[in-house]
């Protein structure tokens, strides 16, 4: 049995469910007599407050689901089953992500499967601090790692850049920028201690641009705009074990 509905709401919404139902006597020549369903969800829309809301998820009630039954179903040769939730809010110049992410082995029961529940990432875009010459942008990512075995634990990651722009000679525009990126780990396992790993980065990025303005007689267009913007970009990191 295979159903499918699909759904259109105000602002924006609308998704997709989907599930396959199985009664399954033999397989193989082997008597079976069981019940193998998968049940799907989409989702893509806005809630109150501006805040977007995705879903992809999918449910199976038995790992050789697909591997079975992969012409029912539409697909025979996954490995993992990945279901993904997720809600965004964005401003002028920031944004908001949280996330759940969460994986299923279908060829082992590996219960080391390292997932994210959840994932936090906030992220400024760059801006100019107050009237200087200066841009400053930020990048932050929390996660929490969970495993039913194995390791588990935090992880932060703060990232701030600082940098500015000129020109030389009124043709090249140069942008130096200076990086430090931070990552935290704490909440670990027993065994296993907080630590932190700092690295710092420098880029300088040179670009410029060479433009000709061309007549031409047909077409709706009278001219016709030709440019070419080379750019090097030159990074320098740090010798340092992370």
């Amino acid at each position: 049995v295979y159903k499918r509905q699909r759904y259109v709401f105000g602002q924006g919404n609308a998704g997709e469910a989907r599930a396959y139902h199985l009664d399954v006597e033999k397989i193989d020549g082997e008597t079976i007599n069981e019940e193998r369903y998968a049940l799907e969800w989409q989702h893509d829309g806005f809630l109150p407050g501006g805040v977007r809301m995705i879903a992809d998820g999918l449910y199976i009630n038995d790992d050789e689901f697909f591997s079975d039954f992969g012409e029912v179903a539409g697909e025979y040769n996954r490995t993992e089953v990945k279901s993904i939730f997720s809600l965004s809010k964005n401003w002028e110049k920031y944004n908001l992500i949280g996330r759940l992410e969460y994986i299923k082995d279908l060829e082992s029961d590996d219960d080391t499967t390292l997932q994210k529940l959840p994932s936090i990432s906030f992220d400024a875009s760059r801006q100019r601090i107050g009237t200087s010459v200066f841009y400053y942008a930020l990048n932050t990512d929390y996660t929490k790692f969970w495993s039913d075995e194995g390791l588990k634990g935090n992880r932060l990651i703060v990232r701030p850049t600082l940098s500015t722009n000129f020109q030389l000679w009124d043709v090249i525009n140069l942008v130096p920028e200076v990086t430090y990126r931070e990552r935290y780990y704490w909440g670990l396992n027993e065994g296993y201690d907080p630590e932190h790993q700092g690295i710092a980065a420098f880029t300088t990025r040179a670009t410029t641009q060479l433009q000709r303005v061309y007549h031409q007689p047909y077409g709706q267009s009278e001219k016709l705009r030709h440019s070419i913007e080379p750019e090097l970009v030159y990074t320098y990191i740090p010798e340092v074990k992370q």
